[in-house]
């Protein structure tokens, strides 16, 4: 848990292996943007190993090529299973983009000791008064405002903003242009597409997502439910695990 910028500068991925957890097409954005740290701050490459159940694919072959284009002259390991790791500094990023494999794949490195950093686009704002926990993601242009808490896992992706005295909870994937507004809360492992605005005080549950340009308002919204349109109203999900 940290409210301390410096803990996740790019200096930290530098002298620790690095493991990339879920290949998917998020993970060469994510690669995109650790490289940009790096040569801001004039950083060499960490080792990298790529995981992904699936084994090698057209996103793993997509990064060892930018990888060897940054520099990178050594070959990134791939992998289909996630070793356990020999010490608890071995580094580990979650890079799936859906929200429930994200919150599996990030148990399963907490069960096989991974260190899980933070990682933070350097134009990313982060209030004094916030809270992070490890493993969140913040790319360009991010907004965290003051009093809010962004519990593990978590990824905000370009120019989302979170206002003051909101939380979202783990595993919760926010991505471009989300507006979520003051003391709203976010449940584990939802997904909030493009451009959504979460009205003040809204409640979100757990494993739910808002659609596209969606204007939420509900204040305590279900377990496993899409919402969409504006205001947003909600139909179950295919995983619907409960009827409350």
């Amino acid at each position: 848990m940290t409210n301390n910028r410096q803990f996740i500068t790019a200096k930290a991925l530098v002298d620790l292996p690095l493991t990339l957890y879920g290949c998917g097409p998020l993970s060469l954005e994510l690669v995109e943007n650790i490289l940009e740290s790096l040569h801001n701050y004039n950083l060499p490459i960490p080792l990298i190993k790529l995981v992904d159940k699936s084994g090698p694919n057209v996103n793993t072959y997509q990064i060892k090529t930018l990888l060897e284009s940054n520099g990178y002259m050594s070959e990134p390991l791939i992998c289909k299973e996630l070793p356990f790791a020999r010490h608890q500094e071995n580094l580990l990023i979650t890079a799936a983009s859906d929200p429930v494999v994200r919150h599996t794949l990030y148990l399963e490195s907490k069960q096989k000791s991974y260190n899980i950093p933070n990682y933070f686009h350097q134009t990313s704002y982060i209030s004094p008064s916030a809270t992070l926990f490890e493993g969140v993601i913040l790319f360009r242009n991010t907004y965290i405002g003051a009093n809010s808490i962004i519990k593990s896992n978590c990824f905000i992706n370009n120019e989302a903003s979170i206002a003051h005295d909101s939380v979202l909870m783990e595993s919760s994937v926010i991505c471009p242009r989300v507006n979520i507004s003051g003391k709203s809360t976010v449940g584990q492992s939802c997904f909030i597409a493009t451009g959504a605005i979460l009205d003040n005080n809204s409640v979100l549950g757990d494993r739910s997502k808002v659609s596209a340009l969606s204007f939420y308002t509900k204040r305590g919204g279900k377990t496993d439910h899409i919402y969409m349109g504006n205001p947003a109203k909600g139909i179950p999900t295919l995983n619907k695990k409960d009827q409350s």
